[in-house]
């Protein structure tokens, strides 16, 4: 996945948080960024991440984010978004992790029911994208931090920075999005995946179903409406 949004490349806007809307209002009034777990998002909390904002003519998969909306409740830690090269895994992925941010909600403040909507509370929401090129462990680990603002961990070896990077992560509810996922030539990342529990929780995008244990949401084609209603969007761009 890659494309241009506000000026950023999505495969490399990884070490570059987009500051929430209204997070100086939010920290001067002494309001909490975090939330009690399981609560629904507040127009008022602050979720730091890097997440760009997602293309407008995305098509509805409702039952595909319902289902992930489930896997970010249950207890395990990983959420594997799996299906075929093009299909939309990684435009779903950055939809969910949008909503996540909370900015959707804080766009529609109007919205008298906009805090209503079912949605797990994160502290922050990092993306790493490798669909460009394959980040390395520290890449990632260095990306995680940034978001995290924690400006100790890049300058540790990478063996303490797993372990460190991995206690911030389980301190806090964080959603890490590993986007175009290998699982054949991750195996660092798979280890270093296996030490988050599962306060924080892990959404990847792949080819391939994740070899280790996970929520598995598979990704199909379009059925006939929704591939009618993307095309007539995007006619309408194109106009």
């Amino acid at each position: 996945m890659s494309h241009v949004r506000a000026g950023r490349d999505i495969t490399t806007h990884n070490y570059f948080p987009y500051p929430a809307a209204g997070a100086a209002d939010a920290s001067a009034s002494g309001v909490d960024s975090g939330a009690a777990e399981g609560g629904s998002l507040s127009t008022e909390q602050f979720v730091r991440h890097n997440v760009a904002p997602p293309f407008a003519d995305f098509v509805d998969r409702r039952r595909e984010q319902a289902r992930i909306h489930r896997g970010l409740r249950k207890r395990g830690a990983i959420i594997s978004i799996y299906g075929m090269a093009g299909i939309g895994k990684s435009a779903l992925a950055n939809k969910i992790a949008w909503q996540l941010t909370g900015e959707s909600i804080r766009s529609r403040r109007g919205d008298a029911h906009a805090t209503t909507r079912a949605a797990p509370a994160f502290d922050a929401v990092i993306w790493c994208d490798q669909s460009a090129r394959h980040m390395t462990l520290d890449e990632i680990l260095n990306t995680i931090s940034f978001v995290l603002e924690d400006t100790r961990a890049p300058l540790l070896p990478v063996a303490r920075k797993v372990e460190h990077v991995a206690r911030n992560l389980n301190r806090e509810r964080c959603l890490l999005v590993v986007d175009n996922f290998d699982d054949r030539y991750n195996s660092d990342l798979r280890h270093f995946l296996a030490r988050i529990g599962s306060r924080s929780k892990v959404m990847i995008t792949s080819r391939t179903v994740y070899s280790h244990d996970a929520w598995h949401v598979r990704i199909g084609s379009l059925n006939n409406r929704a591939r009618l209603s993307m095309i007539s969007r995007r006619s309408i761009d194109w106009r």
